[in-house]
């Protein structure tokens, strides 16, 4: 059996400190120190791949919005087509009714 060793609260709260702390300073001496040539190479790759990504998004929602806009005026204009069609189909009806069917549409009401 192996025997774990024993610390106190104490003990245990200084050695988090002094984790905490290492870490910390280690983070502080990361943000101030200058890139590292590979880092920027990457880093301006990375740069360069998201302007990309940002036009490419960007040019795709122009495009959505052309899309939509062209979408509702042909919808008009299918509406309008529709109503039109209706109109000549009772036009080309009504000239196939006899004039006595005419009439009795008529006082039918």
């Amino acid at each position: 059996m192996s025997s774990r060793p024993a610390y106190s609260d104490d003990e245990l709260r200084e050695q988090w400190a002094f984790l905490d702390a290492l870490v910390e300073r280690q983070a502080a001496a990361l943000r101030t120190a200058p890139p590292e040539p590979e880092e920027e190479v990457t880093l301006q790759g990375h740069s360069a791949a998201s302007t990309a990504l940002i036009r490419e998004v960007e040019s795709l929602r122009d495009r959505i919005r052309l899309l939509e806009d062209e979408r509702r005026e042909l919808v008009d204009r299918l509406r309008h087509a529709d109503s039109r069609l209706a109109a000549a189909q009772r036009v080309v009806q009504q000239r196939q009714e006899s004039p006595a069917s005419r009439l009795w549409r008529r006082l039918r009401g």
